[in-house]
């Protein structure tokens, strides 16, 4: 044996930490690719707190057999060669050094991970400031043989400062020059040192807009920051907000949030490395970048910590009330979509002065702020009054104020002219005559028991009445409300094509009479009603939001594989658990969610939701009008709890007022239908966002409180199509099954050919928003 080699053992079962970790948690050269740049990244970190005087450069060469990835940055001795490097579970990383250096990794896993990939791994490394270079090579084969890693000593000037890491794949041409970048681009875009791929330098992406305001200072009791903001002048509005020099109850956050309307998600970095999309509800859909050096990843890097994603969340809460403030004195908020959604759900007058109200029977809009208490006596508004009846006001001494159809825009005006004193028109949509129970037939009076069951069990409504009126204005359904009381009455013309065809369908076809029902209310009266729904079924978010808290550990791994990667290892070093836990617990850690869809899993809609494609509700007016109707609003769920089915995907060729017009729907995984059907029980909004391997849905219930994301990671590429939007929920729930929509940008992707089968792996939480 050599004076100059030194030879250390790799702890733990060798085959099966090279297994876990390897396989497990970065099971792709691209994932392995994208750790060992980390690791150059944090070395160029650390090196830049001692040493000023250097040009940071990232180099790697990718061939067919190999991938090398040399950096100039601290680089390692023998004893973090021996004791970190080799030795999983004990980071290098976790001294005062590192962290004041804001580096990235902090697991301690090692180069274990790189051998789910590679059969050969070569270490050619000189630590700044010290007298000595070493070379290590390590085979795959070898590990579990006794000091079967060599650590040979050379001279310091033989080698340059840094590292330099040659890993052998185990199979030939899995990675080229393109996928790489492309695969890179999400994690390294940011970082402002240079990175160079087969000796071309990976393009860099800088932050820049044309500021309208710049260092807005704001102190508030959780959080202090400065702003700089940029915004355009026409819609829709293309927003940009840099907020920097932040403060956490005092503490400072090094880093920076930057948020606009263009991105359709929001990247969490730490130091300019990328982590993961952090999925975070934003009232102004905002997208973009969180640069924070408090980002802790979770080992397997699909996401970042829940303590991570709830200081985001409330900081782009802190953010997103104080843009609002800034942009409602600009008079371009009134056709501001966003402003006026974020206003409705959390109504301020002094935020909606330059919101519009129309002057009726004429087109001409004045500013709510002009109306105020002293001057409230000259005005009067009309909410839901027909056109024609308006004429008659043409003469009044007041003006008269016409509540707009646009439903943000109608509760902001209703709000303010309430709080200003502002008096009423009267409703000149009469009830011109109530059926009483002896007038009725014996199948209206079965319809009308029907409807209010199903608004009692499916909506959690109790409290009101539903009746047959004629009503005027030929109107078919006509809903009023007692603001002092909280109670709605629903009014049904008997002559209601939609409810005749129900009496006939009881006469004729009993089974799919309650089915479709269930549509008429679904698709027709609940857009009708659900604004008077009283304050007091938000009792039904509070009760869902804690049975959604309630559920979470009822469905994790037991006391003893609880806690995270390092946690875990340091755990098994200390052998306080035993080899075999670890194993579970690593394994649970990457793959919480596996599902495969084959083509026997493909069927038609039918063979859920029996009669959809010939259900008269498809043709119905009010039916085809909502549908229509460009306003986004929660939507209830269609409930066929009497049909299990082992179908993952179905399909329909039919566009169906019915199913919102969605053609294609996919089940979500049996452990979220087990954990998270309550939420869907109760009316949702559904937004989808979908890039390469990702596709992402949030659901978020009807008062905000609640938001659900549901996270799929593809190994399949979705070809050429990014993008983002919220579309009305069509949620389907069987008994076994909850079904969502698919995009039609996604329907190919899921249209499943004989043989062909589509794998992803799912990570889904909940978040409550306050």
């Amino acid at each position: 044996m050599s004076d100059n080699t030194l030879y250390v053992s790799m702890e733990f079962d060798a085959k099966q930490m090279i297994r876990i970790l390897g396989n497990d948690l970065y099971d792709s050269p691209l994932a392995m690719l994208r750790e060992n740049v980390q690791n150059a990244y944090d070395a160029i970190l650390e090196r830049k707190q001692v040493d000023s005087d250097f040009s940071p450069i990232i180099k790697i060469e990718i061939s067919d057999t190999q991938i090398i990835i040399e950096d100039n940055g601290i680089g390692m001795n023998d004893d973090i060669l021996t004791n970190n490097y080799w030795k999983a579970g004990n980071s290098g990383k976790n001294n005062p050094q590192a962290i004041a250096a804001g580096v990235v990794g902090h697991f301690g896993i090692g180069a274990l991970a790189n051998f789910g990939v590679c059969t050969k791994l070569e270490i050619q490394t000189h630590r700044f400031g010290e007298e000595k270079s070493f070379t290590s090579v390590a085979l795959r084969d070898k590990l579990n043989v006794k000091e079967s890693i060599p650590i040979v000593i050379h001279p310091a000037n033989e080698f340059p400062i840094g590292t330099r890491i040659a890993a052998t794949l185990e199979n030939q041409g899995v990675i080229n020059a393109d996928s790489a970048i492309n695969y890179l681009r999400q994690y390294i875009e940011y970082i402002e040192i240079p990175v160079t791929i087969n000796g071309k330098e990976f393009p860099k992406k800088n932050i820049t807009f044309e500021r309208k305001l710049t260092d807005v200072h704001v102190v508030g009791l959780d959080y202090a920051y400065k702003l700089d903001i940029g915004y355009g002048n026409s819609m829709p509005l293309q927003v940009n907000i840099m907020v920097y020099d932040i403060y956490n109850y005092g503490t400072k956050l090094n880093g920076y949030l930057y948020l606009n309307a263009s991105d359709s998600s929001l990247m969490g970095l730490r130091n300019g490395f990328g982590l993961s999309n952090i999925i975070v509800h934003s009232e102004y859909n905002f997208g973009g970048v969180a640069n924070l050096d408090c980002l802790v990843p979770t080992a397997g890097r699909e996401a970042v910590s829940r303590e991570s994603t709830q200081l985001v969340y409330s900081l782009i809460q802190s953010v997103e009330r104080k843009w609002t403030e800034i942009i409602s004195h600009d008079v371009i908020c009134d056709q501001y979509r966003d402003y006026l959604k974020y206003v409705a759900n959390n109504f301020e007058l002094k935020l909606a002065s330059h919101v519009k109200v129309k002057v009726a029977n004429e087109e001409n809009y004045i500013e709510l702020g002009t109306i105020t208490l002293d001057t409230a006596k000259l005005y009067k508004y009309a909410d839901g009054v027909d056109a024609t009846v308006l004429t008659k006001f043409k003469n009044s001494p007041e003006t008269v104020l016409s509540i707009s159809d646009n439903t943000y825009r109608k509760r902001i005006q209703r709000l303010y002219l309430q709080q200003m004193k502002v008096a009423s028109i009267p409703n000149t949509i009469q009830v011109l005559h109530e059926y009483t129970q002896n007038e009725l037939t014996v199948d209206q009076f079965f319809v009308l028991n029907e409807l209010k069951s199903i608004i009692e069990e499916d909506y959690y409504v109790k409290g009101f009445d539903i009746k047959f009126a004629d009503i005027s204005h030929y109107l078919n359904v006509f809903v009023t409300h007692d603001l002092n009381n909280e109670t709605f009455c629903i009014y049904i013309s008997p002559n209601n094509d939609d409810v005749n065809r129900l009496i006939s369908i009881r006469k004729e076809n009993y089974r799919l009479f309650t089915p479709i029902a269930k549509d008429f209310v679904r698709v027709v009266l609940y857009q009708q009603f659900s604004a008077f729904i009283p304050k007091g079924v938000k009792e039904r978010t509070d009760y869902i939001t804690r049975v959604l808290h309630n559920t979470k550990d009822e469905y994790v791994i037991p006391y003893d594989m609880m806690g995270t990667m390092d946690e875990m290892i340091n755990k098994l070093r200390a052998e306080e658990i035993s080899a075999e836990d670890f194993l579970k617990f690593a394994k649970a850690e990457r793959n919480k969610h596996q599902q495969t869809i084959n083509k026997s899993q493909v069927g038609d809609v039918s063979e859920v939701i029996s009669n959809i494609e010939s259900n008269a509700l498809n043709k119905s007016k009010d039916a085809v009008a909502n549908v229509e109707n460009n306003e986004i609003l929660p939507m209830p769920p269609i409930m066929c709890l009497d049909v299990e089915t082992k179908l993952r995907i179905l399909k329909t060729e039919t566009f169906t007022p019915v199913l919102q017009n969605n053609k294609m729907f996919m089940a979500l995984t049996d452990k979220m239908v087990k954990q998270k059907r309550i939420f869907f029980s109760s009316p949702h909004t559904t937004r989808i966002i979908w890039s390469m391997h990702r596709l992402i849905y949030i659901f978020t219930d009807a008062y905000g409180k609640n938001t659900l994301y549901y996270d799929l990671e593809l190994t399949r590429k979705i070809p050429d199509s990014t993008g983002g939007k919220t579309i009305r929920s069509t949620t389907i729930i069987t008994k076994d099954k909850i079904f969502v929509p698919i995009v039609p940008e996604l329907y190919d992707y899921f249209n499943l050919n004989i043989d062909e089968k589509l794998k992803f792996y799912v990570h889904f939480d909940e978040i409550e928003n306050s």
